[in-house]
């Protein structure tokens, strides 16, 4: 019996095969490189080498073995004799051997033959293992393998190893043996079907394609063209107006990861005429005669040109192509319809025909008539028909008494008879007119008026002078009696406005004319007639009254402030009303002067009056009179000085000092105008002195001129400033002024103005 061998011999038996890594080239009709752009030249196959090796059976009489000393054991009992296990050597064939099948391009299915023959022993369980650029690919482990997208462009390898089936030793197994593909993996190649277009393609409607069959995943982009021109990209096409009668192509781009892009291309379809939405039409408005009547054409397709054709029971109407027509006369009773034809470039011409409709007759618009004069027994009244639109061809008349014709009253005018007095008066107006209906409108009723059977004139007493008061001495004689009286003067036949009392006092707007009055007699039913006196004589001014004359003329006065001045004037002309009046050079107008009514005023002079105007009024009822304008010089004092920007004169300058402004640099300033007075001209500032007085009583003389402007017509400005002065000091101050120019009889050398406030 053969001792057992322990477990470390029997690894030491097997028999380990060296397995030489060969490289193994794809056949190029079963696995082939992927072609690659001419700057990147395909590598050159590469030789996969699969390394296997297994230690050689340990030699017993190999004197590099050491022998393990022999372990002293006790004797056991005897056992059974067992058959010996043979140990197992799985030896792969070379790489070479082993073939890869499949195009090596992306969706292709490739696979490995393991060949078993070439094994040894007979009866191995392969696996697999499969790798692109040595990175291996997670679940791949059967013999084909289905190339994924992201394998493009790497170079794949299958590692196979052969298993030997239980009862083997150790289950032996074989070491690896790696097959690589020549070239690299290609993009798959992506399959589509060509694109549809619809059976109809025309103008403005819009064209979506079948895209047809893609694998799942794909993304698909269109590109459209028109007579091999581009026009879009969207997944549908418009077409335009320009696009009639042209071809349309659209081309779909598939595109996917890992695949080489596709494109197909639909057949041709030409594009035909578009179709206009074109609803029926609606007429709007009444259809009768006179009545204008408007298309409603409905909303038809955007742009589209319209055109109009009115037809009167299916013939066309000459010169009815606007989208309103107003029927006449000659179409009455006539069936309307009205044909809108649509037109746009690229689309085919629609035309729709309304419903028709029977043309009525015209309706004539007519107000109410008016009668026309004084309705009364006697008089000829005659009616007003107004306006009728349009315009009757003819007009009849017929009067009527308590509603009842008057038999041969059909004119335009009736004379009343006085039996009709207190009965209703109406007039009826008929127009006619071809193609409308005749009109007949009536008047209101108007009551006849009686008339007095007896009237006389009134008659007038009073003094026939302005201010006296004429009366209504008597009113005449009137049957029968009036109940109430109405009365109206009259200057030479005119109406006095608000004269209508039985009394009327004259104003001198009556004086050199002759009066009258005019009495009504009022009473229920009866006319209101009216008689008128006879005029009185020329009315004159009251006695010892003429026009107001001035006689002596107020004098111009001089003076200083605080002097007491008076101004008188006389005047003749009889009930005198005085009354004086002045006018400043600020205001430049005249005004009253309160409680100054007599012919002379006087009152104390200020600096404020002066360049003041004068004035006497003088008036009664036959007229106004004014006294000649005299004025007022008022020379000014350090007590009381001329306001800021009042007007005052010196010698030869008219002159004023603005507002005085202080600073904080302890200085202050005024604008100073002067302007010359009887032709003097010479400098301004060369005639002037200034200087400022403050509120501590100090005189400020650092004092600095400025021109500033001059208006050519002797007129200057200055900007007077003064340095060396507080605020305090310069509040309640005042500008002494001294004009030099010489003497003179408008004023005093001196003046003062009143400085900061």
């Amino acid at each position: 019996m053969e001792p057992v061998l322990s477990r470390r011999e029997r690894r030491r038996a097997r028999t380990t095969a060296l397995v030489a890594a060969l490289s193994l080239v794809m056949a190029p009709l079963l696995v082939a490189p992927v072609a690659t752009a001419a700057t990147d030249p395909a590598p050159p196959p590469a030789s996969s080498v699969v390394d296997a090796t297994v230690d050689p059976v340990s030699d017993p009489t190999d004197p590099t073995e050491p022998t393990e000393p022999t372990e002293q054991t006790e004797p056991t009992e005897p056992t059974e004799p067992t058959e010996p296990v043979v140990p197992v050597d799985v030896v792969a064939p070379a790489p070479e051997q082993l073939t890869l099948t499949g195009s090596p391009r992306v969706g292709e299915l490739v696979s490995v033959d393991p060949r078993p023959a070439l094994w040894t022993p007979e009866g191995l369980t392969f696996g697999y293992r499969w790798f692109a650029d040595g990175v291996e690919l997670p679940g791949e482990t059967a013999a084909t393998l289905t190339l994924a997208p992201a394998t493009v462009g790497t170079r794949l390898s299958v590692e196979v190893t052969g298993t030997a089936s239980e009862g083997s030793v150790d289950g032996a197994t074989s070491a690896a043996v790696v097959v690589t593909a020549g070239g690299v993996v290609s993009a798959g190649t992506l399959t589509g079907s060509d694109p549809v277009l619809p059976g109809t393609v025309r103008v403005g409607g819009k064209v979506t394609p079948a895209p047809g069959e893609w694998p799942e995943g794909t993304a698909l982009a269109f590109r459209w063209t028109v007579d091999g021109v581009p026009v879009g990209e969207a997944t549908t096409y418009t077409p335009k107006a320009v696009d009639k009668d042209k071809t349309l192509v659209v081309a779909v781009t598939g595109t996917r990861t890992g695949y080489e892009t596709t494109t197909r291309t639909s057949a041709t379809a030409k594009v035909g005429a578009g179709v206009l939405t074109a609803p029926t039409p609606a007429l709007s408005g009444t259809v009768r005669v006179g009545s204008r009547v408007t298309a409603k054409p409905g909303t038809w397709t955007s742009g589209t040109t319209l055109r109009y054709q009115w037809y009167a029971s299916g013939r066309a109407i000459s010169g009815a192509t606007k989208s309103t027509y107003t029927p006449t006369s000659s179409v009455r009773g006539a069936t309307l319809r009205v044909r809108v034809t649509g037109t746009k470039t690229g689309y085919a011409t629609a035309a729709r025909t309304s419903a028709a409709s029977t043309v009525a007759a015209g309706v004539l618009s007519a107000p109410r008539p008016k009668i026309s004069g004084t309705v009364r027994a006697g008089a000829k009244v005659s009616v007003s028909r107004g306006t009728w639109t349009p315009s009757a061809s003819t007009y009849r008349y017929q009067w009527r008494v308590n509603g009842t014709a008057v038999r041969g009253a059909t004119a335009s005018s009736y004379s009343i008879p006085a039996k009709h007095a207190g009965k209703k008066l109406t007039v009826t107006v008929t127009g006619s007119r071809s193609g409308y209906a005749t009109k007949s409108v009536t008047s209101a009723s108007a009551t006849v008026l009686k008339v007095y059977s007896r009237t006389s004139a009134p008659t007038i007493s009073g003094t026939v002078r302005v201010s006296s008061t004429l009366k209504v001495s008597s009113r005449g004689t009137w049957t029968p009696k009036p109940s109430s009286w109405r009365y109206q003067w009259r200057a030479n036949g005119t109406a006095i406005k608000g004269a209508t009392r039985s009394s009327f006092t004259l104003t001198s707007a009556q004086h050199g004319k002759r009066i009258s009055v005019t009495v009504k007699g009022v009473r229920a039913g009866y006319y209101a007639s009216a008689r008128t006196s006879a005029r009185t004589a020329t009315v004159r001014w009251p006695v010892g009254v003429s026009k107001p004359t001035v006689t002596s003329q107020p004098k111009g006065l001089y003076v200083r402030t605080g002097t007491g001045v008076r101004f008188s004037a006389s005047a003749t002309g009889g009930w005198l009303h005085y009354q004086w009046q002045k006018r400043t050079a600020e205001s430049g107008k005249w005004e009253n002067m309160s409680g100054r009514t007599s012919s002379s005023t006087g009152f104390t002079a200020r600096s404020q009056h002066t360049l003041m105007d004068v004035r006497l009024r003088v008036s009664n009822v036959a007229g106004t009179a004014y006294s000649k304008a005299v004025t007022l010089y008022v020379d000014s004092s350090r007590a009381d000085p001329y306001a800021a920007g009042k007007w005052y004169v010196g010698n030869f300058w008219l002159q004023t000092l603005w507002d005085t402004e202080a600073y904080s640099d302890r200085s202050i300033d005024a604008w100073f105008v002067g302007c010359t007075l009887g032709g003097y001209a010479t400098d301004v500032w060369s005639d002037i002195d200034v200087v400022y007085v403050g509120s501590d009583g100090r005189t400020y003389r650092d004092v600095a001129a400025s021109p500033y402007a001059s208006d050519g017509e002797g007129c200057e400005q200055i900007i007077v400033t003064v340095n060396g002065i507080s605020a305090s000091a310069a509040k309640g101050g005042v500008w002494k002024v001294v004009d030099r120019s010489g003497a003179s009889v408008y004023g005093s050398s001196t003046q003062w103005v009143r400085g900061l406030r």
